[in-house]
């Protein structure tokens, strides 16, 4: 017999969820039990059928974050560790071998891990967690991590949490970043390795996790169509279009970014790899006036 709270969803939100949509919105809600925030809840429909499980946030304009849609499931360890299985099973049968140093490995509502964004970088998870609900369990879905990949003989030395996105206090989360489990090699910052460039990444400090994996394959397929154009990056970041593109045999490369961190950075990963690369600093907009108009054909 299942003891979670019910919310009651009008037929607008009904349809939203029927068509795999993860979330409830606070307007869809017609009537709810007193619900603790961060605890599951049992989405039913006007006529009082089952919708699914998820997160309850009365915080959040997304009420209820959707986790399962099974009236079998136990939300217990086994249940986190079969949801960590299924999604670096599947990620270590997309990506190709020479690219398992770093990769994507928790794609958030994709994964039906609602909120949670995992990376992997050499041995380091560099983890976001923007949902209370999975916040209040990040220690079940941590433990499960380290289970997972020890099993599969993925070295694994320490978890860092870039939990300072402001979107957590939409949630009712405070902002934080540091070790949750300290690695071996505390220093915080790796050199990873991606479609053949090297990257120094600095998962302290950098944007988001630090390094923007899940734009893997756009960079690939930037590599394809460089071959003999004048390749301008603009908002290159950490450089990987503009190494992408020299890659791919670009005739010329010019990357533009207005912050002097992130150029400064991108000329390293630049020296890094051997790259003759020119950057520029400044607001992309004002750049892109004085640049010759027809340099760049791509």
């Amino acid at each position: 017999m299942r003891n979670y709270k019910k919310v009651i969803i009008d037929k607008k939100g009904e349809e939203r969820l029927k068509n795999n949509h993860p979330w409830v919105f606070e307007g869809n809600i017609e009537n709810s039990e007193i619900i603790e925030d961060g605890s599951l809840v049992d989405v039913l429909n006007e006529k009082k059928k089952y919708l699914g499980t998820g997160f309850y946030n009365s915080k959040s304009k997304i009420r209820v974050r959707i986790i399962s849609r099974n009236t079998n499931d136990k939300f217990d360890y086994d249940f986190f560790k079969r949801r960590v299985e299924y999604a670096l099973n599947y990620r270590l049968e997309v990506i190709d071998k020479d690219n398992l140093n770093s990769f994507r490995v928790i794609y958030g509502e994709a994964d039906e891990f609602p909120g949670l964004t995992v990376d992997k970088f050499d041995d380091v998870l560099v983890t976001e967690v923007l949902s209370l609900g999975i916040d209040l369990r990040k220690d079940v879905i941590y433990k499960a991590l380290i289970e997972v990949f020890k099993e599969k003989n993925i070295l694994i030395t320490g978890i860092y949490e870039r939990c300072d996105n402001p979107i957590r206090l939409k949630e009712g989360l405070e902002e934080y970043k540091g070790w949750y489990l300290k690695s071996d090699n505390p220093i915080t910052m790796r050199i990873i390795v991606e479609n053949g460039i090297k990257y120094f990444v600095d998962f302290e400090n950098g944007q988001k996790t630090g390094f923007f994996l899940d734009q893997k394959y756009n960079r690939q397929l930037i590599k394809k169509l460089a071959k003999n154009k004048n390749v301008l990056d603009v908002c290159t970041h950490t450089g990987s279009f503009a190494m992408n593109a020299y890659l791919g045999g670009a005739m010329s490369v010019t990357a533009i970014d207005i912050s002097e961190k992130a150029l400064s950075d991108a000329c390293k990963n630049f020296k890094l790899n051997n790259m003759d690369i020119d950057p520029i600093c400044g607001d992309a907009f004002e750049v892109l006036e004085k640049l010759p108009k027809k340099k760049y054909n791509t």
